[in-house]
């Protein structure tokens, strides 16, 4: 069955079920249509069409799986967020679920 929302996930996390996800953390590395994303578990590259990039580090980038490649579908900009301090509070929130 096809999801219509994403869920959040950790790099080390993504699972081969797993269809429409997004991924929060810092673009480590620039190409040619895509993207490298690591988080507090790993990286990942995820390719995409959009375009003027270079300025954004932290991202949570919302893609969709196919045959094991990741496409971005859409990312939203959170320049200024303090990304330890999300990933402890995520963490926390996590626990009690």
């Amino acid at each position: 069955m096809v999801e219509n929302h994403y869920k959040g996930k950790k790099i080390v996390a993504i699972d081969k079920d797993d269809f429409r996800i997004f991924i929060t953390g810092k673009i480590v590395e620039h190409g040619d249509n895509y993207i490298v994303v690591e988080d507090d578990t790993g990286k990942i590259k995820i390719n995409h069409n959009l375009s003027d990039l270079k300025n954004i580090k932290t991202v949570r980038v919302f893609c969709t799986k196919i045959d094991n490649e990741l496409f971005c579908d859409f990312i939203q900009n959170l320049e200024g967020l303090d990304l330890e301090l999300y990933n402890k509070v995520e963490d926390l929130y996590l626990k009690f679920l």
